[in-house]
């Protein structure tokens, strides 16, 4: 009767050890499962957000010339009026004088390279700090903190390089004209609200 009760418990604990073994092996199979299904969704976690900040930033850049368009400057304005730096800003439009004869004389492949050519002139000359933006068209306005003195002197500079732009085709000629305001020259009242 021993015999036969030691033998049935070993087959009985057989099966046990057999239902623990399963049960480990399921709880090992759940917690792999689980730490890929964390890994794959930090994965796609991460490639969403470099997706949406890559839709930011084409929301808030002009992409011919890969420089920013209205909106971002409308945007950096408020900041900048909203701010409360003494050193103030200046806020500089430019058109390019010549543009239209350039798209339509030479065609709209030659007029996009100006275009390419003043957003690299722009990059060359302006600082970081300051926002450059292509408002449509030859259209392109900057805004610049700092003195008046110093935006008059990239303005300048800027007129005296667009009209030896690389794109230019010979006998082909473009300049620029800029209109410059200084924050110090206008009152609170005037700023657009941030």
């Amino acid at each position: 009767v021993v015999v036969d009760f030691v033998a049935g418990n070993t087959q009985n604990i057989e099966i046990l050890r057999n239902i623990q073994f399963g049960f480990v092996a399921l709880c090992l199979f759940i917690v792999l499962y689980v730490m890929l299904e964390l890994i794959v969704a930090n994965l796609l976690n991460l490639s969403l957000n470099r997706m949406i900040a890559e839709n930011r930033k084409l929301l808030r850049t002009d992409l011919l010339t890969g420089i920013s368009n209205r909106s971002a400057f409308e945007a950096a304005l408020a900041e900048h009026c909203a701010a409360a730096d003494t050193k103030g800003f200046s806020v500089v439009y430019f058109d390019l004088d010549g543009f239209k004869t350039i798209n339509d004389t030479y065609g709209h492949a030659a007029g996009d390279a100006l275009l390419r050519d003043a957003a690299d002139i722009f990059r060359a000359l302006f600082s970081d700090l300051d926002t450059i933006s292509r408002f449509g068209g030859d259209e392109f306005a900057a805004i610049i903190p700092g003195s008046s003195g110093h935006a008059k002197r990239l303005v300048e500079a800027f007129i005296a390089r667009i009209a030896e732009a690389p794109s230019l085709v010979r006998g082909a000629h473009v300049s620029s004209s800029a209109g410059l305001c200084h924050s110090s020259q206008v009152s609170g009242e005037d700023l657009p609200e941030a």
